[in-house]
């Protein structure tokens, strides 16, 4: 569930011309020109509906109606820029300049909150400059269902492309 969010946002990033990596994913720091955005989860909180997390109802292809279920979560993602250490730190806030910009066209099942900089410094271990960024927001996930059972299967962010079906 939380995968669907952190690659969703990192998917964003990426169109919008951002180096942007899935946390925890290995990726080489080293020999960099420009800056990196490694995407993970902070905190997350379930938000119930009180109506057996019934969304509403969604509308297919064919123009037809179905009834939706899914979940509402209270997110806190980071945004962990890395920029290469040339004496400047600037290549964070540059970056932090352009994932704002992006957050413009965000799935619309993520809604953004507020957008946080932290303060950047030299990273020792990357030995590159890092900047941690919060992105506090609400994600509303939709559950895809077998239509012989019913029984829920996978999730899906709100206002993204699966296989052609929004």
């Amino acid at each position: 569930m939380l995968n669907t969010v952190v690659s969703a946002l990192a998917d964003t990033l990426r169109q919008a011309g951002i180096e942007a990596v899935c946390q925890y994913h290995p990726a080489p720091l080293d020999n960099r020109k420009g800056p990196l955005v490694c995407v993970g989860v902070k905190s997350s909180k379930l938000v119930t509906s009180g109506a057996g997390e019934y969304l509403g109802l969604r509308r297919s292809e064919d123009g037809s109606f179905t009834e939706a279920y899914g979940f509402r979560l209270e997110l806190v993602l980071g945004l962990d820029i890395y920029s290469p250490y040339d004496g400047e730190p600037g290549g964070c806030l540059g970056c932090f300049g352009e994932i704002s910009a992006a957050l413009g066209r965000m799935p619309s099942g993520l809604k953004i909150r507020k957008l946080v900089c932290g303060v950047t410094a030299p990273d020792r271990v990357t030995e590159m400059f890092r900047c941690p960024c919060e992105l506090h927001c609400m994600a509303y996930l939709i559950c895809g269902a077998r239509e012989e059972t019913g029984e829920f299967t996978d999730f899906e962010l709100k206002g993204t492309v699966i296989n052609g079906n929004k």
